[in-house]
Parts: structure tokens; C-alpha cells; sequence
């Protein structure tokens, strides 16, 4: 018998509260499952369920033991979750082409957290206004407005932005004349 199996199953029918919804949920067989707690019982030596043609109940033993159990499972889910945090937590060179305005505005402001929450990334933010060469430039990703020039590339939008002509009353006075002839 694989005793974490049968452990995992015993919690799942007294959670599931019949044999039935615990096999679909472990898709095994009910008759499967049911040899699988006959075997949990015999090496325990103890009654861990009360059954009856109707429904389940479970003993004061087994109460005891699926509260044992499930804090045992609950740990291992928490150690496995430790693990795949800290082997797939990004880490490297990751090299950005920007305009000068949109790393300005929008983001060097985000760098500090973005820094604070992934401090095994080092970037190196390339600010220019012309596209880059994201081939020849080694560039991971690039963040321009406006339709691309290489279709060949794969763009996501990530936002818009709306474009603003400011200027002073005496700048739109002295070329008032040239911009209506």
C-alpha cells in the first residue's frame, strides 16, 4: 500500500463525504478507493470510517487522524509551493528599447518597484526616439507607439495614448496666419 496515496484519498472521502465523489475527484474506481481505506485501516490497526449502505461517519479516530493528515498535506502543498516559487523566479539581463518620452512619463517611474519585487533582473533600458534593431541590438522587448515596421516581430497593446499639441497664446498668435493659409 502507498501510504501518502491512501492518505491523500482518506482525507478526500471525508471531505467529499461519500466514497463516490471522492473516486470521481481522484478518478480511480470506487471499488479501488474502497480497498485502498481497508488497507489505510488494517495498518492502523483502527476503525477510521463507520459505513453504512446509506452514508459514511466518520470514527473519533478517524477525526483524528484526517485533522493529522490534512495538516501533513497542507505542509507538503506549502514545501512543493517554496520550491516552484524559488526555481522559477526570474532572474537575468533583460534589455528594453524605449522612446525618450514614454520611459520618462510612464517607465522609469515603475523601475524602483519593479526593481523591489524582482531584484535577480538587471536592465538595461536603451532610451532613444528612433526604433532599435531588436535583432542585431539584442533587444528582449521594445515598447513603441504607432503602427510596426517589421511585421515579422510579435506586438501585444499594452495601452494607449492620446497626443496633445500645447503651446503658448503668442506662439499660436505670431503662426496663426501660416497655419490657416
Amino acid at each position: 500500500m502507498d501510504r501518502f496515496s491512501a492518505l491523500k484519498a482518506f482525507t478526500r472521502v471525508v471531505e467529499a463525504g461519500s466514497f463516490t465523489r471522492a473516486a470521481d475527484s481522484l478518478n480511480m474506481p470506487n471499488a479501488t478507493l474502497s480497498k485502498t481505506i481497508q488497507q489505510l485501516e488494517a495498518h492502523l490497526g483502527v476503525s477510521l470510517l463507520q459505513r453504512t449502505t446509506r452514508r459514511i461517519t466518520v470514527t473519533p479516530e478517524g477525526r483524528e487522524y484526517y485533522e493529522k493528515a490534512r495538516c501533513l498535506l497542507e505542509d507538503l502543498e506549502e514545501i512543493d509551493a517554496s520550491f516552484n516559487t524559488a526555481r522559477n523566479k526570474p532572474k537575468g539581463h533583460l534589455r528594453i528599447a524605449i522612446g525618450g518620452s514614454t520611459a520618462c512619463d510612464v517607465l522609469i517611474p515603475l523601475l524602483a518597484d519593479f526593481m523591489t519585487s524582482w531584484p535577480d533582473i538587471r536592465i538595461d533600458l536603451q532610451v532613444a526616439d528612433k526604433p532599435a534593431d531588436l535583432i542585431s541590438g539584442n533587444i528582449d522587448c521594445a515598447i513603441r507607439g504607432g503602427p510596426m515596421e517589421d511585421s515579422t516581430l510579435i506586438a501585444r497593446k499594452i495601452g494607449e495614448a492620446t497626443l496633445v499639441t500645447c503651446a503658448t497664446r503668442a506662439i499660436f498668435s505670431a503662426t496663426a496666419p501660416r497655419l490657416a493659409g
